[in-house]
């Protein structure tokens, strides 16, 4: 079931559903609004490209299996992703530009699955605090990032907070 974006701060509000996909598609949002609140069951997205969220996070996800591939996120002024509950993730070759939050301008995280987060780029992404870029609320096992770039990101030397495992160099 779609909630119309008079009803909700977010442009789609997903709920009772058991999967989505998002294939090739565009959201520029004119800073008008939060992008996706997906509360249930699954989401794949590829290929797509979110632009300009204001009021929250691009995506606010707590369904049960988020997958993001070659997707970019561009100038979420408050923030390109959330996981919450037992959401299990896994993003590849995405690129996160200007996104900006408290904690983790590009991702924030808290999930009590697996999250992988492999060949990613964040550009001027800015956390106010901490986890320039990516920010898990709870250190855990499963919480890994795997050759990931960051450019121009603060706090500096901040930029992945309470990553479980991390490689950079593939």
């Amino acid at each position: 079931a779609f909630s119309s974006p008079r009803n909700t701060d977010f442009l789609i509000d997903i709920q009772r559903v058991h999967g989505i996909i998002i294939d090739e598609c565009t959201f520029d949002l004119h800073y008008l609004c939060q992008g996706i609140r997906q509360r249930d069951g699954r989401m794949r997205i590829d290929k797509s490209y979110f632009y300009r969220s204001k009021g929250g996070r691009m995506i606010s996800f707590s369904g049960s299996f988020f997958e993001c591939i070659g997707s970019e996120f561009e100038e979420c002024l408050d923030g390109g992703l959330t996981f919450q509950r037992r959401a299990t993730v896994e993003l590849l070759r995405c690129r996160f530009n200007n996104c900006r939050a408290d904690h983790g301008g590009a991702f924030h995280s808290a999930t009590t699955e697996s999250v992988h987060i492999r060949e990613c780029d964040f550009n001027d992404c800015h956390a106010s605090f901490i986890g320039a870029a990516v920010y898990f609320e709870f250190k855990r096992y499963g919480q890994e990032m795997f050759g990931c770039t960051f450019n121009n990101v603060t706090p500096a030397k901040d930029e992945a907070f309470n990553v479980y495992r991390r490689i950079d160099d593939l």
